[in-house]
């Protein structure tokens, strides 16, 4: 399905993830994994919402 959609990343929350399965995708499928902290990437809720925002952008446009 990522390869038909052509999906160039696969978000995930950095709390939240299994290694061992991005490590499979990443092999099979050459897809971009991001890793994105839901719970503090900035320092304030608004900087966090703005660093996730720019990691979207970012994923969704290589």
């Amino acid at each position: 399905m990522i390869k038909i959609k052509k999906i160039p990343t696969i978000f995930v929350s950095k709390q939240f993830y299994n290694e061992r399965y991005l490590r499979l995708l990443k092999e099979n499928v050459s897809v971009n994994i991001m890793k994105l902290d839901p719970f503090g990437e900035g320092k304030n809720y608004i900087n966090t919402i703005k660093a996730i925002i720019d990691k979207v952008y970012k994923g969704l446009n290589i």
